[in-house]
């Protein structure tokens, strides 16, 4: 995934679950910072941040959009 400039994080099993229940037929928008480190999860008026912890690398790779882009940049 960071190789095509995606982002990709892993979150406990028990989190997931309970998004999907908390959040099951609401108009649900979310959002990655990965500056901060945290995705941000909107919907009606809830507002709830989730943090994730990602390698100076891989961030580097998602920033830059890709490994291509990565390595153009640098070499």
């Amino acid at each position: 995934m960071f190789n095509c400039g995606l982002l990709a994080v892993e979150l406990p099993a028990e989190t997931i679950a309970r998004l999907f229940t908390e959040y099951a037929h609401r108009e649900t928008f979310a959002a990655a910072d990965i500056a901060r480190g945290a995705i941000e999860i909107r919907a009606e008026r809830h507002v709830e941040e989730i943090p994730f912890t990602l390698a100076e690398f891989d961030r580097a790779l998602v920033e830059a959009g890709g490994w291509l882009d990565y390595a153009d940049a640098r070499y």
